[in-house]
This record gives C-alpha cells, sequence and structure tokens, in this order.
C-alpha cells in the first residue's frame, strides 16, 4: 500500500516505523507519556526538533490520517475500513486493515477513542473472510449497490493478515482482553458419541 500511496502514508509510515523498536514497551500501558515513540538503543534520532515537537508532529500526522483514511462501512455503522480509494474502484484492502489496526494500537496511549476505532476496524475485518480462513479478511472490497462487496475474489494477502494479528497481539497487551461485543463465538467441541 506504501508503494501506491507513498507521499499521503510516508508521515504516518515513518512515525510508526521509528516506534517498532520498543513497542513493547509502548504499549504496556495507556497512560500518554511525552513522547508515544521510543527509539531502539544506539538508533539515530532526529537532533533539529525537541521531544515535544516530534510527538505534536507524530500527533499531527495520525489525527490526519484518520481523518482521510478512517471510514464508516456504510451498511454497518459498528463497522470501520481503512479507505484505499484506488482509481480502479477498490476501497479497501487487507493490507490497509491490518496496516490501520497496528496504527490505531500504537497511538492508543495518545488516543481516547483508540480502542472504539480498533473495535470497529476488527468487525470489519471479520466481516470480510477469505475463503482460505474465516479468520482472514479477503483481500479487496469495491463499493456495489451501496455496500462494500469483495472483488477480486475472497483471497487473502498474507501481509494485511500478518499485520492483523500482530495488532491483535498487541491489543490483548493493551486491553487484556478483546471486547465482548467483537469475540469470536465458542467453538462447540466435537461430540464424542
Amino acid at each position: 500500500m506504501l508503494k501506491r500511496h507513498p507521499a499521503r502514508l510516508r508521515p504516518l509510515a515513518l512515525s510508526l516505523l521509528l516506534a517498532v523498536g520498543a513497542l513493547p514497551a509502548a504499549v504496556q500501558t495507556q497512560a500518554a507519556p511525552l513522547l508515544s515513540i521510543a527509539y531502539v538503543s544506539g538508533a539515530i534520532a532526529p537532533n533539529n526538533v525537541t521531544a515535544s515537537q516530534l510527538q505534536s508532529q507524530v500527533d499531527a500526522a495520525y489525527s490526519a490520517w484518520k481523518s482521510r483514511y478512517v471510514r464508516t462501512d456504510p451498511k454497518d455503522a459498528n463497522r470501520q475500513y481503512i479507505w484505499f480509494g484506488s482509481s480502479s474502484g477498490i476501497q479497501v484492502t487487507s493490507e490497509g486493515q491490518g496496516f490501520g489496526m497496528v496504527a490505531v494500537t500504537q497511538m492508543a496511549g495518545r488516543d481516547s477513542g483508540a480502542r472504539t476505532t480498533f473495535d470497529k476496524l476488527y468487525r470489519y475485518y471479520r466481516a470480510h473472510p477469505s475463503v482460505n480462513s474465516p479468520a482472514m479478511m479477503a483481500w479487496a472490497q469495491k463499493l456495489s449497490g451501496g455496500a462494500l462487496v469483495d472483488t477480486e475474489g475472497s483471497d487473502s494477502a498474507t501481509d494485511g493478515d500478518l499485520d492483523a494479528a500482530y495488532a491483535l497481539l498487541l491489543a490483548d497487551r493493551l486491553w487484556a482482553r478483546p471486547a465482548a461485543s467483537i469475540t469470536s463465538p465458542r467453538r462447540r467441541r466435537p461430540s464424542t458419541r
């Protein structure tokens, strides 16, 4: 997705890449630290801005990204998706959805609505299962008849599913348990008859 929209995603991608090194420490608390990103020991950090200025830039990039790309499903206000907006008519891809879920967990300490947004993104993810597994998302959706429908088959994309899986691990660490409204139904044990 970054290749297709480099100028639009560069600020958020840069912010997230800077944060990845110390991510487990960053997600252990929901308190908003001065700087929600931390550098790996030995990393080259910007020396032309203060930590406060850097945090303001990260916050602004995240806010702009959410405003532009996080959209509500036209058929269900309890689901949100990351808008892809390609000229081919594709509105959503699993790569964007997984990336969005990771981004929201990364900014949870700075965004009081992060859990709600994450839950809605995950509901959308689960509403478009892949033919490969209902736990994975179909690769792409487009708008048809006022609804977002799977397009170009219901196959999955590994990178999107890996991002989503990583985001679920981070969400579990952040919020200790998934929200009751998005958990999978309990699987029935096979009969022993």
